[in-house]
């Protein structure tokens, strides 16, 4: 696990985070040409709006690839996966400024080599916490683990929790997770704190 790392002091203490074109080929008389100028650009136009249409559409809605799969709770709690490494994310810095604590559900799909694919943000309380999520969950050892242990995709969820310990310990106790807004039983827990500065 990663140890502490030293944020930005502010008013005399330091914050402390877990570490084709187309050419026409045949020709047509004047006379035709100026028949169906009129009717061609209004198509021209008619077409241009369809197809623009048709590009905002496919913009707004994300590719799923793996959207028909049923997701395992847990599942990196299971046996298999006992020898991935899966460090802390690092607690967001100005998020620790203002003293912010929440959570962030984060499902995604892991592939048969490893690749972390349909990221979906479950439940967060500020995206900076599910930004921080994805990416510690992207960083995890995935590289240095064994071929073989997935057949095939699988889909899975994994909760993080951020909470900044202060003078009444609250982040020792239970009722902290068991108010929490994520949920998902697979849970990393990150805890941070604000230390002053001894003059």
């Amino acid at each position: 696990m990663p140890y502490n790392k030293a944020l930005k002091r502010t008013n005399n203490s330091w914050l402390f985070a877990p570490s084709s074109h187309i050419y026409p080929t045949h020709y047509l008389p004047l006379s035709e040409v100026l028949g169906i100028q009129k009717e061609f650009s209004m198509t021209k136009y008619i077409l241009g709006l369809v197809l623009g249409f048709t590009l905002v559409g496919c913009k707004s809605t994300p590719t799923q690839q793996y959207q028909d799969l049923k997701i395992i709770e847990a599942d990196l709690l299971s046996q298999r996966w006992e020898n991935l490494e899966r460090s802390l994310p690092l607690y967001p810095v100005h998020y620790a400024r203002a003293g912010k604590e929440g959570c962030a559900t984060i499902e995604y799909v892991i592939t048969p080599s490893y690749e972390i694919k349909d990221i979906n943000v479950i439940s967060s309380t500020k995206q900076g916490f599910a930004k921080q999520a994805i990416h510690n969950i992207k960083q995890w050892g995935w590289s240095k683990l064994d071929k073989g242990i997935l057949r095939e995709p699988i889909k899975t969820s994994t909760r993080f929790e951020f909470c900044l310990e202060s003078a009444d310990k609250h982040c020792a106790k239970k009722s902290f997770l068991q108010n929490s807004e994520c949920s998902g039983e697979d849970l990393i827990y990150l805890i941070g704190s604000e230390i002053k500065r001894i003059k």
